[in-house]
């Protein structure tokens, strides 16, 4: 059984400035990648969940929080199974060229160097395929969330493979 609201959000000619406006919002979310259940959000915004500000929203892919953790974006698929409360990233970036790269690469380095934590936006691509093959992923479908209680340490970084194991907290 549907109360009033739903039906009113849902049955065609029921427009009343209320319902129209949540229909809006609803849709208008969703087209941004919103979603409430899940925290899919734009990929600029799970930057920001964490403080951290992309220098480019084109090409960056890392960015340092106000708190001093760096903030990486890491593709679903590189992740392994968890064990326990611990889950490890494995990638390499030698497989695509660019500023957002040079850009990576300093900031692991500086990671290394500094023992910096490090807070995951995880992507997840509708090309798998062509993420690994290193085609501009920009093009593709992408869907970003975040997971505020994994905290990182990169474990493995030697100028092109990497590895950063992250605890839940």
């Amino acid at each position: 059984m549907t109360s009033r609201f739903e039906s009113d959000l849902t049955n065609s000619g029921t427009a009343t400035p209320t319902a129209l406006r949540l229909r809006l919002h609803f849709v208008g979310a969703h087209a941004a990648g919103i979603k409430r259940q899940g925290e899919i959000v734009l990929f600029s915004e799970a930057f920001a969940k964490y403080g951290a500000k992309l220098k480019n929203l084109y090409w960056s892919v890392s960015a340092q929080s106000a708190d001093g953790d760096l903030v990486i974006s890491c593709w679903k698929h590189r992740f392994s199974k968890p064990q326990g409360n611990t889950i490890t990233y494995k990638d390499y970036v030698d497989r695509w060229t660019g500023p957002g790269n040079k850009e990576l690469r300093a900031n692991l380095d500086q990671a290394l160097e500094s023992k910096q934590a490090i807070r995951a936006v995880i992507a997840r691509t509708s090309d798998v395929e062509a993420v690994e093959n290193g085609s501009d992923a920009s093009q593709m479908t992408n869907e970003f969330h975040v997971r505020d209680d994994w905290i990182g340490e990169l474990v493995l970084w030697d100028g092109n493979n990497f590895e950063i194991r992250f605890v839940r907290q």
